[in-house]
């Protein structure tokens, strides 16, 4: 792959010459926020950088639920994103609020605490 395949986007994303965007990282959740629990702050992900947000096929945002901070956060936008992983060390998260689209990548729980999910999930 050289420089002209691909074009730069925000955040390290890329976008193939198929139109196809894969993420760089995942956008982890820290719950950050002294405000609230709501996906659209930034202050509730790691380094500021909350998924991107971008209806596709295949999906692009890959979403980290790590610790036990804010354990309720809430989708206050439709969300589209390619997966979900709840780490081995989080606590029991449940999401609510607006659509969250998972896509290709699905619902991983390595977590042994029970992770509620209010999610619906609209795959290709």
């Amino acid at each position: 792959m050289n420089c002209h395949s691909i074009h730069r986007l925000f955040f390290g994303a890329v976008r193939l010459l198929s139109g196809e965007i894969v993420p760089a990282e995942y956008s982890t959740w820290n719950g950050g926020s002294l405000v609230n629990d709501n996906w659209s702050t930034v202050e509730n992900w790691v380094g500021g950088l909350p998924p991107l947000n971008i209806p596709a096929t295949h999906g692009v945002a890959r979403v980290l639920f790590d610790g036990t901070n804010r354990p309720a956060p809430v989708i206050d936008v439709n969300w589209d994103v390619v997966g979900v992983t709840f780490a081995s060390t989080a606590g029991a998260f449940t999401n609510s609020g607006s659509q969250l689209t998972i896509r290709d990548a699905g619902i991983l729980n390595n977590s042994s605490a029970s992770a509620g999910r209010n999610v619906t999930s609209n795959p290709p």
